[in-house]
């Protein structure tokens, strides 16, 4: 089940996502786990200097920066950011900084799915 998190935020202005829980419960009352964060953007003009980053709490106190990545060219449609969950975080979060970025739009997406895998 994916489902569509962050639709059309805006690259010209700095931002902090909310927290999306990385658990769904199914239909028939299971946990399903997310296993993976998918980042697209497009129309992205400046100075392709900005920066994105992907958190993760424990749902109580502190977060922690899994990953960091430097959104350049217009758009990353045939390159999208597709980055794995192999542990077993409560939520998380997106981080961005502008840095020069004049326009741009981000969607992120959540794969929630109970087959096992242990990462690429």
């Amino acid at each position: 089940m994916i489902q569509h998190k962050i639709k059309s935020k805006d690259l010209a202005i700095n931002f902090q996502s909310e927290e999306f829980p990385l658990e769904q419960e199914s239909f028939s009352g299971k946990s399903i786990p997310a296993r993976s964060v998918q980042i697209i953007w497009q129309n992205l003009a400046g100075a392709f200097d900005g920066t994105l980053e992907i958190w993760t709490s424990s749902g109580e106190i502190g977060a922690v920066k899994l990953a960091t990545f430097t959104p350049s060219g217009t758009d990353n449609l045939q390159n999208a950011i597709i980055y794995f969950l192999t542990q077993p975080y409560a939520k998380l979060f997106i981080k961005y900084s502008a840095n020069g970025n004049i326009s741009g739009r981000l969607d992120m997406f959540l794969n929630y799915s109970n087959a096992n895998y242990t990462g690429i």
